[in-house]
């Protein structure tokens, strides 16, 4: 970086904050950020592109008073609205997997079925790890396309409730 940067940013060292700083740094590379361990204050309940809900990233005595939401650039929502809906038929194959073991026709059908699918991953681990691994980037490229986002909207918590105000509200 030449010259003074357009700022500088501290950050607490824990992982938690890492995806924070990360994209401060992918949103202006002009901007610097530091990390050091401690709590600065500052209660967040951070809601990334892709969480169900938001995690808080303050102590555990201490209820956020703000909320970061992560959403995308105008332009990917299609792209988004159609990630979001992969990950939930992703999630309802996933969780039907588990579930179907716990009955007697089902379970046998997926243990054959998932069996015989399993030794795919394995062999591909075995004879060609690069290349497996190669592919099963691609497939997940292809099958979860990844949205841009944008600045994330902070939204400012009501009272003790707990409640976001949408955005929309007014900051």
């Amino acid at each position: 970086m030449k010259g003074r940067p357009r700022a500088q940013v501290f950050f607490c060292l824990d992982e938690r904050e890492e995806s924070t700083r990360r994209a401060l740094e992918e949103l202006d590379p002009e901007v610097e950020t530091f990390s050091a361990a401690g709590y600065f204050g500052v209660a967040v309940d951070y809601q990334g592109i892709d969480d169900p809900q938001g995690a808080a990233f303050c102590p555990v005595v201490v209820k956020p008073r703000h909320a970061v939401l992560e959403q995308p650039k105008a332009e990917d929502a299609a792209l988004h609205e159609s990630r979001r809906w992969r990950r939930r038929l992703l999630g309802i194959l996933m969780r039907n997997s588990f579930t179907s073991s716990r009955s007697l026709v089902r379970g046998w059908l997926s243990t054959t079925v998932l069996g015989l699918l399993s030794a795919v991953p394995l062999i591909g681990h075995l004879l060609g790890p690069r290349r497996y691994a190669i592919l099963r980037d691609w497939l997940n490229k292809a099958f979860l396309p990844r949205a841009a986002h944008g600045a994330p909207v902070h939204a400012q918590r009501h009272g003790s409730t707990g409640r976001r105000r949408r955005p929309a509200d007014g900051l």
